[in-house]
């Protein structure tokens, strides 16, 4: 039987370090979707700690699938 298998191409974790907040981000897939999930991403963050201090965007191991929207990151 054939299924659509949905993984996620945007994930993010908060880590609070030296009273700081951190706010990781990783990209498995650029897609035309990238840009509003990694927004999306970030309003959520703010919106859970109150203030993000640094963000690492982990590009690592991604498709480069739409050149123009990881222009856009």
């Amino acid at each position: 039987m054939r299924d659509d298998v949905n993984l996620p191409s945007v994930i993010s974790e908060i880590f609070e370090i030296d009273g700081k907040n951190l706010l990781y981000i990783e990209i498995s897939l650029i897609s035309e979707k990238t840009t509003s999930l990694l927004l999306e991403e970030v309003r959520d963050a703010i919106q859970s700690v109150g203030k993000i201090d640094w963000i690492i965007l982990d590009l690592r191991g991604n498709e480069w699938w739409y050149l123009e929207e990881a222009a856009k990151l």
